[in-house]
């Protein structure tokens, strides 16, 4: 949906007035850095008390959020002590 004057890039957010304070006009970049980002994730997990993978899965359209987690598999565990090399 656009409104009048509703920015077409978030950098334009920066050049929106806020308000006008002894005749001068206070814009967003003043009080704030509007951009289109985030820090990664740098998060220690542990399950059990060993080191794990935190994967964060994002629901989109109209499947079910159950139906999401019941397709999440477990990776199988691998044994590499007994598993053989090439012959």
């Amino acid at each position: 949906m656009n409104l009048n004057d509703s920015p077409t890039a978030v950098n334009a957010f920066n050049d929106l007035p806020i308000k006008t304070v002894n005749g001068s006009v206070i814009y967003m970049r003043d009080v704030a850095y509007v951009h289109d980002g985030s820090p990664p994730q740098t998060n220690a997990v542990h399950v059990n008390g060993a080191s794990a993978v935190l994967l964060t899965i994002v629901k989109a359209g109209a499947t079910s959020t159950l139906d999401i987690i019941n397709g999440v598999k477990e990776p199988a565990a691998v044994d590499f002590a007994d598993a053989s090399g090439p012959a």
